[in-house]
């Protein structure tokens, strides 16, 4: 998670309440936040995961996240718990492409996001 990222506000209930023999809580979706278009779209990975909580003293730097499932038990979280920020020429620096799933910007609310109307 980059610094001009938001997490949603029941993340740590959802690391929380993930079962005591997982070593990684991950994610596999995600939305992104276009400021400029004013644009909120819904992402989703084949791989864990663009937000992840190492339990136990476990090193995040220690595997790249496409290897988390052959070294750890991995617990995932379903639904989007991150907003990724695009602005300037950050994400990959290229737009998102919007044939992804459009979401109202309502969204963004439970990311501590307000004022988008």
């Amino acid at each position: 998670m980059d610094s001009d990222d938001a997490i949603h506000k029941g993340w740590l209930a959802a690391v929380k309440a993930a079962p005591t023999g997982a070593e990684v809580c991950c994610t596999r979706n995600f939305l992104r936040y276009d400021i400029l278009a004013g644009k909120l779209c819904a992402y989703s990975r084949r791989e864990p995961s663009p937000l992840a909580a190492f339990k136990g003293g476990r090193n995040p730097f220690a595997h790249d996240h496409a290897e988390l499932e052959r070294r750890y038990r991995v617990h995932d979280i379903a639904g989007p718990y991150l907003v990724q920020i695009f602005h300037g020429g950050n994400v990959s620096s290229r737009r998102p492409p919007w044939y992804r799933r459009r979401l109202p910007l309502e969204r963004l609310e439970d990311y501590g996001i307000h004022g988008n109307r």
